[in-house]
């Protein structure tokens, strides 16, 4: 009865190449699985949540800058685009603009004059509407003149000391992490912004002809009824701006387009595992008959010893289900550990809304990814562990002779 209880990790050791190649199969589909997994909830919780705390029906940006605003919006990337402050009072005119709040971006620069370079944003604190939503909880601030806020990933932590065009700021709040454009971006009142431009003009971080007035976009609040709908809003609004070089866009069509860039992604993940599975499982599905068939007159001679069949099936059952929980530890805790250390940058490059799990949400991941890649090897198995089964031991090591 010792020996039973040994053998399958005798029998594991006894083929090192074998079980090793078993072992591998599971690990890769365990680590497939964890990233796509990964990398699909991260993006659609990004999605998500930038649908959800946008805030604004409408964006008033220039002409020519839309992919430039979307860049800073989606994904951080520093950029700098202006238009003249009379496009805000031209907004705030309409009768259906319940709330217009501005917003200015300036890029920073890689030298001395900058601590490090980021994007840079001044709002109207008093009136906006978009950012203060991603405050951390409890923060309660004023930001005023000499005061920045930190984007969650933007290097920064209440209590330092920040410096930009030779301007040096108080880090007095942070935001919660959004997963997209605002995480790597430093934010000032308006005030703060436009005396950031007249800095960098000086040493060419904006364009000289930059009016000392400007802001970049303006994000809009409207009240809808049946002789103003969103759609009559908006023409009003571009025909009234298109001499100020501005146009209106839905804060959806940005989202939307994002979004179908996220389902296409998400959507050829998808495809990638499926065929990484079916690969998988198809060489399995092979090895496992050849295993057993390998091993039937070592199970010839147990049953002879007086093993019954229930008891000899449950032995090679017991080797897969050992290599499958080692296969899928190894490669569970080899995709967890690459994810989790490399985040910031896989978070860096998608270049989209991107929300990663916190430390908890990747230890619940890897446990399901764990649970269910050890089940692989086991349930694979029973296939030909039953047409096995049919067949009288001793006749099978005929058979294999």
């Amino acid at each position: 009865m010792n020996l039973f209880r040994k053998l399958p990790l005798l029998n594991i050791q006894r083929k090192p190449g074998r079980s090793l190649l078993i072992a591998l199969l599971i690990a890769i589909l365990a680590a497939a699985l964890f990233v796509t997994s990964y990398l699909t909830l991260s993006m659609s919780k990004g999605m998500d949540q930038l649908s959800g705390r946008l805030g604004a029906d409408l964006i008033v940006i220039p002409s020519e800058a839309e992919e430039e605003y979307k860049g800073a919006l989606v994904a951080g990337e520093p950029s700098t685009f202006y238009m003249g402050h009379e496009v805000l009072e031209i907004v705030r005119e309409h009768p259906s603009v319940e709330q217009a709040s501005p917003q200015l971006y300036l890029a920073s620069l890689d030298e001395g004059c900058c601590s490090f370079q980021v994007q840079l944003m001044a709002i109207d604190y008093e009136n906006d509407f978009s950012i203060k939503p991603w405050l951390s909880q409890a923060q309660a601030i004023e930001l005023k003149s000499g005061q920045a806020i930190g984007g969650s990933d933007s290097a920064t932590k209440i209590g330092d000391k920040v410096k930009f065009y030779a301007e040096e700021f108080d880090i007095v709040a942070s935001l919660d992490r959004s997963g997209f454009g605002i995480d790597n971006t430093i934010i000032f009142n308006y005030e703060d912004g436009l005396r950031l431009i007249e800095k960098a003009k000086e040493i060419g971080g904006a364009a000289s002809e930059t009016p000392k007035d400007s802001i970049s976009a303006v994000m809009v609040n409207v009240n809808t009824s049946d002789s103003y709908s969103l759609v009559k809003i908006m023409r009003d609004l571009n025909m009234s701006l298109k001499e100020e070089n501005a146009r209106v866009i839905r804060s959806n069509q940005l989202i939307d387009k994002t979004s179908e860039q996220i389902t296409s992604n998400v959507r050829l993940m998808r495809w990638i595992i499926i065929a990484i599975w079916l690969v998988g499982l198809g060489v399995l599905l092979i090895i496992f008959p050849l295993l057993i068939k390998s091993r039937s007159k070592e199970l010839a001679l147990l049953r002879i010893l007086g093993a019954n069949k229930v008891q000899l099936l449950h032995q090679i059952l017991k080797e897969i289900s050992l290599l499958s929980i080692i296969g899928s530890f190894v490669g569970t805790l080899s995709a967890f550990a690459t994810m989790y250390l490399f985040q910031n940058a896989i978070i860096e490059s998608m270049h989209m809304p991107f929300l990663a799990p916190t430390t908890s949400g990747f230890l619940v991941l890897a446990l399901i990814i764990f649970l269910i890649t050890s089940l692989v090897g086991p349930l694979v198995s029973l296939i030909p562990l039953a047409r096995f089964n049919q067949k009288e031991i001793a006749i099978a090591a005929v058979e294999n002779d």
